[in-house]
C-alpha cells in the first residue's frame, strides 16, 4: 500500500485543518524547487501539493477518509475536529479551548437496509392535562400512526399515579388512524413519571430486535415528586440498551432541568410544546430520523486527563441539547449520509511548557451498525493541542465561531435564570438585556428578543419571570444552534 495523504504531510488521520495547513507550508518552504534543487525534493513537493489540495478541502477530505476506511474493511464512519485556537500558550494561567467534533457517514440509504422503528408513546394523563392538552396529545398519537411505516411497531402507555397500556406493541395498520382506544384516554390523578417510564421500558425491552430502532417519547406537563433518581437510573439503563428517550413538555410547570438530564442520559432531547403544530412537527422529524438510522447507540467513552478538564459538552446537531458530562456520553443515532456535531469546552491547567502536547480527549466512539456483518464498530478518537508560543495565530473556523456565539446566547439566559432564582435581580436583568440586544440584531430572532426584553423589565420591577416565557426563552435560544435551514423547517 502506498503512502497516504496524511502520512505525506507527516500527520495522523485526526489532524485538524490548522495542523494540515501548517504542515503543508512548512514542507513547501523546505521542498519548493526555488529553495531545494534536488530531484527528490521536486517529487516530494508535488506529493505534498496533491495531499494539501485534497485535505484542505472539507468535502474532499471527508471523501478521502471514507474511502480509506472502506478500503480497510471498516465502516464508512469518520470523525473530524476543529479548534478555537491553533495551539496552547506556555503561560502560568488556565486556558479555555473549544472543539467542534463531528461524526460523519456518507453512506446512502437503500430501501432494503432502512430500519424498522419501534415507538412507545408515554402520555401523562394526570388531572392537569385535561381539556386542550389531552386533546392535543390524542391528535399527536394519530399523527404518529400516519407518519410510521406499515412494518413499524407502535405502543401507547398512559399514566398518572399508575400506568396502563392503551395500545400494546402492534404493527402499524391503516385502521389505527381512527383507533378508538386513543379516544378513550381520560385525565385524572397525580403525576408519577416513573410509572409511565417503567411501563414503556418494559414494552420496548420485551420487543428488542437488533434491526429495530427503539424510541420512547414522554409527554408531560408537570413535575414528578420523589422518583427523580429512579427515573435517571432508568434512563441510564435505556441508554445502555440503545433505547432513546425524548420528552415533550406542555405549559410552564414541568421540570426542564430534570427532563434535560434524563433525556441526555439516553441520547435523546427535551422540547417545549406550545401548539399542536409543535407536536406534529416533532413527530414528523423524529419518525423521519428513525427511519433513516445508519448507526445507533453511539457511545463516547473518555479517559480522564488531569491537565484538561471538560467543562461543558453540547450537542449542536441534529437535536441541540446539553449532554451530561460522564465517562460515557450518549450521542444518539447517526442517520444515513448525515453527521452529528458536538461542541466541547475544556479548561486547561496552568504552567504548560513549550513543546508539550496536551490530550484534551482520548477515547473510543462505539456504535451499532445493523446492516454490517459485525454490527458493533468502534473509532479511536484523540483531540490534542501542542503548546508553543506562536505569534502567527490564524482566525478560528467560522462554523466553530458561530456555534460558540449561539451557545453564548443560550448560556446568557441560563445565567439569568440562576441569578433570578437566587434573588440577584440586578445581574439577571443585566444579562437578559444583553441577550435581548444580541437577539434583536439577528434577522430571525427579533420576536424572541422582544420577549427577553419584556421579561428583563419585569424582573427589574420585581415581578419575576413569566413561567411560560421563561421556558420559551430557554428553548428558543437553544433552537438557534440549529442550521438555518433546519431552524426554518422547525418553525
Amino acid at each position: 500500500m502506498g503512502v497516504g495523504l496524511y502520512e505525506t504531510l507527516g500527520l495522523t488521520y485526526n489532524a485538524s485543518p490548522d495542523e494540515i495547513r501548517r504542515a503543508y507550508f512548512e514542507a513547501a518552504r523546505r521542498l519548493h524547487p526555488d529553495a531545494n534543487p534536488s530531484p527528490d525534493a521536486a517529487n516530494q513537493f508535488m506529493a505534498i501539493q496533491k495531499a494539501y489540495d485534497v485535505l484542505s478541502n472539507p468535502e474532499k477530505r471527508i471523501d478521502y477518509l471514507i474511502s480509506q476506511t472502506v478500503s480497510e474493511g471498516r465502516a464508512p464512519v469518520v470523525t473530524q475536529s476543529q479548534y478555537s485556537i491553533d495551539s496552547l500558550q506556555p503561560i502560568n494561567e488556565e486556558q479555555y479551548i473549544y472543539t467542534l467534533l463531528e461524526v460523519i457517514t456518507t453512506e446512502e440509504a437503500k430501501a432494503h437496509n432502512l430500519p424498522t422503528s419501534n415507538v412507545c408513546l408515554v402520555i401523562d394523563r394526570s388531572t392537569s392535562m385535561q381539556d386542550k392538552r389531552i386533546d392535543m396529545v390524542k391528535k399527536t398519537a394519530y399523527e404518529l400512526m400516519r407518519q410510521l411505516k406499515q412494518d413499524d411497531w407502535v405502543s401507547i402507555v398512559a399514566f398518572s399515579d399508575r400506568a396502563e397500556q392503551i395500545i400494546p406493541p402492534t404493527r402499524v395498520k391503516k385502521s389505527m388512524l381512527s383507533d378508538s382506544r386513543i379516544a378513550t384516554i381520560q385525565t385524572g390523578g397525580g403525576t408519577e413519571i416513573l410509572r409511565g417510564l417503567e411501563c414503556g421500558m418494559e414494552i420496548l425491552e420485551k420487543t428488542a430486535n437488533p434491526n429495530t430502532n427503539r424510541h420512547l417519547v414522554l409527554m408531560t406537563d408537570g413535575h414528578t415528586y420523589g422518583d427523580e433518581e429512579d427515573c435517571l437510573k432508568l434512563a441510564q439503563r435505556a441508554g445502555e440498551q440503545g433505547i432513546i428517550i425524548s420528552a415533550l413538555g406542555f405549559g410552564s410547570e414541568w421540570n426542564d432541568a430534570f427532563l434535560d438530564r434524563m433525556t441526555g442520559l439516553s441520547g435523546g432531547t427535551a422540547r417545549l410544546v406550545i401548539s399542536i403544530d409543535d407536536l406534529k412537527q416533532f413527530i414528523r422529524n423524529q419518525v423521519s430520523s428513525l427511519s433513516k438510522v445508519y448507526a445507533c447507540n453511539l457511545n463516547l467513552r473518555m479517559d480522564q486527563n488531569p491537565q484538561a478538564d471538560l467543562v461543558d459538552i453540547f450537542r449542536i446537531y441534529p437535536d441541540p441539547s446539553p449532554l451530561p458530562i460522564d465517562s460515557q456520553i450518549r450521542l444518539g443515532n447517526l442517520p444515513f449520509n448525515e453527521r452529528i456535531k458536538i461542541l466541547l469546552e475544556y479548561k486547561v491547567a496552568a504552567e504548560l511548557k513549550e513543546g508539550d502536547t496536551i490530550n484534551l480527549l482520548q477515547g473510543v466512539l462505539q456504535m451499532e451498525i445493523p446492516t454490517r456483518k459485525e454490527p458493533l464498530n468502534r473509532l479511536d478518537i484523540s483531540l490534542r493541542r501542542s503548546v508553543r508560543d506562536d505569534p502567527e495565530k490564524s482566525a478560528p473556523p467560522r462554523e466553530l465561531v458561530e456555534a460558540i456565539e449561539k451557545l453564548t446566547l443560550y448560556r446568557l439566559q441560563e445565567k439569568a435564570r440562576e441569578e433570578e432564582a437566587a434573588g440577584d435581580h440586578v445581574n439577571a436583568t443585566r444579562h437578559l438585556k444583553n441577550l435581548a440586544t444580541r437577539l434583536l440584531q439577528k434577522k430571525n430572532s427579533d420576536n424572541l428578543g422582544r420577549m427577553v426584553l419584556s421579561e428583563a423589565e419585569k424582573i427589574q420591577s420585581g415581578k419575576g419571570y413569566t413561567p411560560e416565557a421563561e421556558k420559551r426563552i430557554k428553548y428558543g435560544t437553544r433552537a438557534l444552534l440549529l442550521p438555518m435551514s433546519k431552524e426554518t423547517q422547525n418553525d
